[in-house]
């Protein structure tokens, strides 16, 4: 016998700088071998079966093989391709908080380890990053490079003020850059008031810069109106009340000189007695210290005292009252006043007294000024009131039509004059009738307008129903109305919306309405399902139809017909309306025919042909067969088919096993055939 000794190579591709291990495959033969390894170019050797080799250059290895009887040799070429050759990159330095960017190069970037695609300088630091590129060999070259994020400046972002509208300016001390509304600006002048929003920026070593914004408060002056000029006579006192101040609270006050006043700290003080003409000065000081001020002359005059009493109104109405006025002037403006009365029984030492005779009279001043009298008198005409009669309606129920009132004084209510009377609102109204005589005196008397209450009662609610629900009886106390007809109930005999009137009584005999609406939804229509008739065994069904199918009251979706028989099934439709119509529909499940199956066999290859004696159908292979000719051993696997009556099919299956004839061994030569190797494959027999 004669062994054959093969050897199997393929050729490679590495890049350079990497390395391959050589596998001689070595086969056949005796099984003991030994190697000896060669290279073009030269440089290349080893006796090792499968070294590992790390050429520089593209190169072919020489192996042979021994077994101790016979050598074969064979070959392999290793090919060395270049790396890429690149630039490595060059990003930042950034400032921390620079936009992200995104790298331009093709090749892959990774940082820690993770490929990325751009840039982001959130944190100051230096960070490694390795870059690859590939070439259209497959080999990679990669460099390191590091990008620096610097950091930001740090500082404390200024604080300036508040100040108070037109305080001095002010030269900024920091050495960084103030910028307000874009312009850079050195220093600040207060002279409007408001919130200016600056904005401070320094620069470090790195040129890195770092921003902040801050509010310098300009607070406005308080407004100061010391009042107007005032004239007083000789040596009199007077309180300056046309002073007025406004401002951030609290406010404080300084008038000056401060020996002119009783008390120079408030708004409106009063002065001592003055002999002289001088300009006072009110100052105010608000709640930020901010201080504005004003100023005023009062006027000393000397005039004869006078006196010119009137009143407010000298023709009253009995029961009215009305003030009285010395009106005195001139003299040292220091009076004092005696009142009396013709008829008698009024004295009053009042510059301006309020008096209500009940008829007409005459009083008398006298007014007094420390060194002389003036006297003066005023009639006052008292008039007769009217005599009326109070008017009275209602009571009313709320709603109501409105009413005009009759009678020919004025109405009113809530202090608005009326005309008439609405009762759109339950509730008792006060109201007013004042008549007016020809002396222009009225009189006036109060009345009460009930306007009763409507019952308050929540509309009826019901349905909806679906067309021949149950009748329902009314709940409610109230009567109601269908198409004018009072009804007591109702009934959903036919679909449709029908408006009914709901009213209700109380006690106060008020009336009260609401229209309601029940509305009757259709049934649903549809054709009843039909399904069927199936055979016993066949598919299980889905049904198609949107509604629920129920057998024996639980809810199906399909029908499988496992047993023969007849299946009472129902199916529900709901409409839009919630609305159910249901019908009944047979399934008929035929019962299968019942067959024996068939038994052929076992038969011998090349045995004759046999027919099938049954009336079904025999398939083999999906083809129909009306007998078997064993030509070839094997187990032959056969369907047979009955079909009964109602066209139902039962089928079994069954074997016909064809057992081989007995296989003769001829002798022949052993020849050794080197099998075919593909390309880049070498193979060397040797035979012995």
């Amino acid at each position: 016998m004669r062994n054959c000794l093969l050897i199997q190579l393929r050729e490679e591709e590495i890049c350079l700088g990497q390395s391959t291990q050589l596998f001689a495959n070595a086969s056949g033969g005796t099984g003991n071998y030994s190697y000896s390894w060669s290279s073009d170019p030269i440089g290349f050797s080893s006796n090792q079966a499968n070294p590992i080799v790390n050429p520089e250059i593209t190169t072919t290895y020489y192996v042979e093989v021994n077994d101790g009887y016979n050598t074969v040799t064979g070959n392999i070429t290793i090919t060395v391709n270049p790396l890429p050759v690149i630039d490595c990159p060059e990003y930042g330095p950034f400032c921390q908080g620079d936009p992200a960017i995104v790298f331009e190069e093709t090749g892959v970037f990774t940082f820690n380890g993770d490929v990325v695609t751009g840039f982001d300088p959130v944190e100051a630091g230096e960070y490694i990053l390795v870059y690859t590129e590939t070439n259209t060999f497959g080999c990679e070259a990669s460099c390191e490079f590091v990008i620096v994020v610097n950091p930001l400046p740090e500082f404390d972002c200024p604080e300036y003020g508040p100040f108070c509208q037109g305080n001095p300016a002010i030269v900024f001390e920091e050495t960084g850059v103030f910028t307000l509304n874009g312009d850079v600006v050195t220093g600040f002048d207060p002279v409007a008031a408001g919130e200016y929003n600056f904005v401070y920026t320094e620069t470090n070593a790195f040129g890195c810069e770092a921003s902040c914004e801050f509010v310098i408060v300009v607070n406005p002056l308080p407004t100061v109106n010391a009042g107007p000029n005032l004239t007083i006579p000789y040596g009199a006192s007077v309180t300056i009340s046309g002073a007025s101040a406004s401002g951030i609270e609290p406010l404080s006050y300084f008038w000056s000189p401060l020996s002119a006043f009783i008390d120079n700290t408030i708004l409106n003080p009063t002065t001592i007695n003055l002999t002289e003409s001088a300009i006072y000065t009110l100052t105010v000081t608000d709640g930020n210290g901010c201080s504005n001020e004003d100023q005023m002359e009062i006027i000393i005059t000397v005039e004869e005292l006078s006196v010119n009493p009137n009143a407010s109104n000298e023709e009253i109405c009995l029961g009215q009252s009305t003030q009285l006025f010395a009106n005195a002037s001139g003299g040292t403006g220091n009076y004092s006043y005696s009142w009396s009365s013709d008829p008698i029984g009024f004295s009053s030492n009042q510059a301006n007294p309020i008096v209500n005779p009940e008829i007409t009279t005459t009083y008398y001043v006298e007014v007094n000024d420390g060194y002389n009298t003036a006297t003066g008198n005023i009639t006052i005409t008292v008039n007769p009131l009217p005599v009326i009669d109070c008017p009275e309606y209602g009571p009313f129920c709320q709603g109501d039509p409105a009413i005009v009132f009759e009678e020919t004084g004025v109405f009113t209510l809530n202090g608005d004059v009326v005309t008439g009377f609405d009762p759109v609102e339950a509730g008792e109204y006060i109201l007013v009738y004042t008549e007016t005589n020809t002396f222009g005196c009225e009189a006036s008397c109060e009345f009460v307008i009930v306007v009763n209450p409507l019952p308050e009662f929540d509309c009826p609610e019901y349905g909806p129903f679906c067309q021949g629900n149950p009748a329902i009886v009314f709940e409610e106390t109230g009567v109601f109305t269908l198409n004018g007809d009072v009804v007591t109930g109702f009934d959903p005999v036919e679909a449709g919306e029908y408006n009914l009137v709901y009213t209700e009584t109380n006690a106060f005999g008020c009336e009260a309405s609401c229209e309601f609406v029940i509305v009757v939804n259709p049934l649903p229509e549809f054709d009843c399902p039909e399904y069927g008739p199936f055979c016993q065994g066949d598919p299980a069904i889905v049904f198609e139809e949107t509604g629920v199918f129920t057998f024996n009251g639980d809810v199906v979706t399909g029908f499988d017909p496992v047993a023969a028989g007849e299946y009472i099934l129902v199916y529900t439709e709901t409409n839009a309306f919630g609305c159910e119509a249901s019908c009944e529909f047979v399934i008929v499940v035929n019962p299968l025919p019942v067959i024996d199956c068939p038994e052929y066999g076992p038969l011998c290859q090349g045995d004759p042909a046999i027919v099938f004696d049954e009336t079904g159908v025999f398939t083999l292979n999906g083809d129909v067969v009306t007998g078997f000719d064993p030509v070839a051993a094997g187990d032959y696997t056969l369907v047979y088919t009955e079909t009964n009556a109602f066209g139902c099919e039962a089928s079994c299956e069954f074997v016909i096993v064809v057992n081989p004839l007995p296989v003769i061994d001829c002798p022949n030569m052993d020849l050794c055939h080197p099998p075919l190797f593909r390309n880049l494959e070498y193979l060397h027999p040797v035979m012995w």
